[in-house]
């Protein structure tokens, strides 16, 4: 054993008894001395020192067996203490459960939303990393807050534009009148928020989208079909009315354009006269907008994504049967090469108001209201290759519904 104290490698065991037994019978011996000295003739003076060195000798000798055993129990004080040092420098340290294993692949961003009293509509605004577990499967880590839009808003239209690295939020509803009019860009590089004013107000959900430099917004209102425009290449210009209408008003629709086209879809909603629609449009650049085969279900306040091979999935939302609205978990695909509908594997729970996006596979849908009208603050995600829906295991930061998501880098 090295110790550091060459004093404790010399003393073994043995040594330690056979120091003990000596000290001992050399006490035993100065004991039986002691009353031959007494009753000898000896002069008081000399009896006395034999007594005093008696005595002298003996505690000598508990001093020498008290020092042994004291080197004996410091040595194995010493060996106890080097193993219990060995145990924990070769204990690997647990990983912590709160942290998603692998690099983060992107960002979710999540803003506004309704939150219920007091304060109704929020403009809190918050992270949600993306992490690679395997090469099949994500998780989503803990929110990480960001500075908050310049207002509280829910139900904005909202469209990322990578080319210009930033994240589109426009009309919406909110504590202001004037929340349908305003348009807000945040800029994920820099973190920072710019509002914009429009004239045209655009309350629920209004289709947004971006064909190269410009930016798109469509209806939002069951009595307004019109569209409007913004050049992304100048922000200090102002938004401009756009020639091509839709056919009809539409609200709380959802929309998605198809990958590598100029081609955007508007799915469901309310119609004109207040009946969730199971049509929908499309709106390629240059053309004219045409209806596409319908939902087999028409819904409302749903939300939709669309995968890198161009298919369409449509999630959740309400329904109206005989006159009265149900919350839907089916989920529909759309292949958008064959222009059929097909349906999915439903979600966990039937959710409306819910916000959804694709990522790396996979489609994560966060938060809304059950069909008890409860808000939720859970995430789930959806793998397709494995055709299968899981919890994750962080939640949103407060239960919300109407809510905005986008993935940025």
């Amino acid at each position: 054993m090295a110790t550091g104290n060459e004093a404790y490698d010399i003393v073994s065991d043995e040594e330690i008894s056979s120091s003990v037994e000596a000290a001992n019978a050399l006490s035993d011996d100065v004991k039986q001395l002691q009353p031959q000295i007494s009753n000898s003739g000896m002069s008081p003076g000399v009896k006395w020192c034999y007594k005093t060195t008696g005595v002298i000798v003996i505690f000598l000798v508990v001093m020498l067996a008290g020092m042994v055993t004291y080197v004996a129990l410091r040595d194995d004080d010493v060996d106890n203490k080097d193993t219990v040092a060995d145990k924990t420098t070769t204990t690997t340290k647990k990983p912590d459960p709160t942290v998603p294993p692998g690099d983060i692949l992107a960002h979710i961003l999540v803003a506004g939303g309704y939150v219920g009293s007091p304060n109704l509509t929020t403009n809190m605004a918050y992270l949600l990393p993306v992490h690679n577990v395997t090469n099949d499967n994500i998780a989503i880590g803990s929110a990480q807050y960001i500075k908050s839009i310049p207002y509280d808003v829910d139900l904005a239209g909202v469209v990322v534009s990578m080319d210009y690295k930033l994240v589109a939020f426009v009309g919406g509803q909110g504590t202001s009148k004037d929340t349908p009019t305003k348009s807000v860009f945040f800029n994920y590089e820099s973190q920072e928020w710019l509002v914009k004013d429009r004239t045209i107000a655009r309350s629920f959900k209004p289709a947004t989208f971006v064909f190269g430099h410009t930016l798109y917004t469509a209806s939002g209102s069951r009595s307004d079909p019109s569209m409007e425009s913004l050049t992304l290449t100048d922000l200090t210009q102002s938004w401009q009315p756009h020639m091509k209408q839709m056919p009809h008003g539409v609200q709380k629709s959802a929309s998605v354009v198809l990958p590598n086209t100029w081609t955007v879809l508007v799915i469901g909603g309310f119609t004109e006269d207040n009946k969730t629609d199971d049509r929908v449009l499309s709106w390629t650049l240059g053309a004219d907008w045409i209806y596409l085969p319908s939902l087999h279900t028409g819904r409302v306040d749903h939300c939709a994504v669309v995968d890198d091979a161009g298919t369409v999935w449509v999630l959740g939302g309400e329904t109206e049967t005989n006159g009265k609205m149900s919350v839907l978990a089916s989920v529909e695909q759309y292949d958008s090469k064959s222009e059929q509908w097909a349906p999915g594997e439903p979600l966990p729970v039937a959710v409306f108001g819910h916000t959804c996006a694709w990522t790396h596979g996979h489609i994560v849908v966060m938060g809304g209201s059950n069909d008890e009208f409860s808000r939720l603050d859970n995430i789930w995600i959806y793998n397709i290759k494995e055709n299968k829906w899981r919890a994750a295991t962080w939640h949103l930061p407060i239960p919300v519904k109407d809510h905005m998501s986008a993935v940025i880098p």
